[in-house]
Order: structure tokens, then sequence, then C-alpha cells
């Protein structure tokens, strides 16, 4: 929350929705696997049905797959997934 905390992400979207075509989605998932941090965080999926949750959950698990392979889920913390690094990209 930008606004109330005075931090802005240190990617250019603060929320996935925010990646609204392929280009700017492409953009995130690359900005995700050459970033110097070590892990990401997601939203747990637990046991709830899938229509329970928002409509854009699809894009998580799309955003998962994509990253797979250079990050794996490590442990869950408190209502988040953990993702590690498995590999280091470099740039193109």
């Amino acid at each position: 929350m930008p606004r109330v905390s005075g931090v802005e992400p240190a990617k250019e979207f603060a929320h996935l929705m925010e990646a609204l075509d392929r280009e700017s989605y492409e953009r995130l998932v690359l900005s995700l696997v050459t970033s110097e941090k070590n892990d990401n965080y997601f939203d747990y999926f637990d046991s709830r049905k899938e229509e329970e949750l928002m409509y854009y959950w699809g894009l998580y698990h799309m955003l998962r797959r994509d990253i797979n392979g250079h990050f794996h889920i490590a442990r869950v913390d408190r209502g988040w997934e953990v993702w590690e690094r498995t590999k280091k990209t470099p740039p193109d």
C-alpha cells in the first residue's frame, strides 16, 4: 500500500492486475527472474474454492507457472507462499 506506507514497490507493477496486456506481463516476469531478490511472496492458496476467490486468481497461477524453474515454493509463512530462487537468470 504505497500511499499509506510511503514505500514504493521495487517492481514496475504494485499489483499483478496492473500488467493488463501480454507485453506488460512479460516485463513483469522478466523483472522477477532477473531481479537481485532471492525470494518472492504470494498470497497462500489454501483450501478455499477457486470460485470463492477473486476473478483474477488464474493470473497468479500463470505467474507461478512462468517463474517456476527460476524459483520454487520453499514454505508457507504467516499466510504467504515464499518462493526462493532456484537459479539466477542473467539479463539479456
